[in-house]
């Protein structure tokens, strides 16, 4: 379909509860979702799901499906967007009560019934090619706190070090499936950075999975965990840093060449519209919806994994 595009937001650490929280952080959260909503509502945009980067309740996780923390994070904050997927990773601040209470929250009402609403975390990773208007993105989902934690300890005698494995390998087996090599964009989700400026600094033990989307050709990795906005590239990869929706962070100590773009404050958010010849996204203010960064980047990903699917089959 000729000129044909649709478009999604992201964010990362917005999870502040509005009804308990400090009230100038509720208030950067209540503001970017308010300018979500009136970008949503605008009969220019077509928003077809969001992407939420983890950190997704702050400070202290969710205890169960019924935890009324829901509600001040996500529920009574998001007034639109019924009947689209809200795509979830977790954080490392999700991981401060019962993570899997995420997951489960996507299947409350039977498994991923009409009933279930907008929340959707099948499980800590996942896969999912969304389609639309004839355009694909293939969309894969980790789990970030085990690279986390990897980086902190070192890998013999780590019990989080199979499960970081199985992971990696899931990850790379997901990426070089035909349907995601074929597919117009691979988006990847994760909490943890596989490039920051900010002060946490890249996650060392994200480098494999940095390796993998290398190999493969992804578009786009969108992540959070420094509370800052901020965008990347590395060999065709885009590195988008979402986590300034709800706190305002800091510039650290690394210089790195990668980074083209770093804002501090708060309220930002991400959004993109996606063709089939480009993406087009950066970063809006929560506080007037106005763009504060806009960048485009072509299918030279995709015309590369052409090749390479081309040439495998000689």
């Amino acid at each position: 379909m000729a000129g044909a595009s649709f478009s999604f937001f992201a964010l990362a650490d917005f999870g502040v509860d509005i009804h308990y929280f400090i009230p100038s952080m509720s208030r950067h959260f209540l503001q970017s979702a308010l300018a979500m909503k009136h970008l949503a509502q605008s009969p220019e945009v077509d928003i077809r799901f969001v992407a939420l980067l983890g950190d997704n309740a702050y400070p202290m996780g969710v205890s169960g499906t019924d935890d009324v923390v829901w509600r001040g994070i996500f529920e009574d904050v998001f007034q639109f967007g019924r009947g689209l997927k809200w795509y979830a990773v977790l954080g490392n601040h999700d991981y401060w009560n019962v993570a899997s209470a995420q997951v489960a929250y996507t299947y409350r009402h039977g498994y991923l019934s009409e009933e279930a609403g907008r929340w959707y975390m099948p499980a800590h990773w996942y896969s999912e090619v969304v389609e639309h208007k004839g355009i694909s993105i293939c969309m894969l989902a980790l789990d970030t706190e085990q690279a986390n934690g990897m980086s902190h300890h070192s890998e013999e005698g780590n019990d989080i070090f199979p499960y970081f494995r199985k992971q990696r390998a899931w990850f790379e087996r997901e990426v070089s499936k035909p349907v995601c090599q074929q597919a117009h964009w691979i988006v990847v989700l994760g909490h943890h950075c596989v490039i920051s400026a900010g002060p946490r600094g890249s996650i060392p033990h994200m480098q494999p999975f940095l390796d993998v989307m290398v190999t493969w050709h992804v578009d786009l990795f969108l992540c959070g965990h420094d509370h800052v906005s901020q965008h990347a590239q590395h060999m065709g990869i885009h590195v988008l840093a979402a986590g300034a929706v709800s706190l305002s962070g800091a510039r650290g100590d690394v210089d790195d060449p990668r980074v083209d773009f770093f804002h501090e404050q708060s309220p930002v958010f991400a959004m993109f519209t996606v063709s089939h010849e480009a993406i087009q996204g950066g970063f809006r203010s929560g506080s007037n919806a106005s763009w504060l960064f806009r960048y485009k980047q072509g299918s030279g990903q995709r015309e590369a994994r052409l090749r390479t699917v081309n040439t495998s089959l000689w």
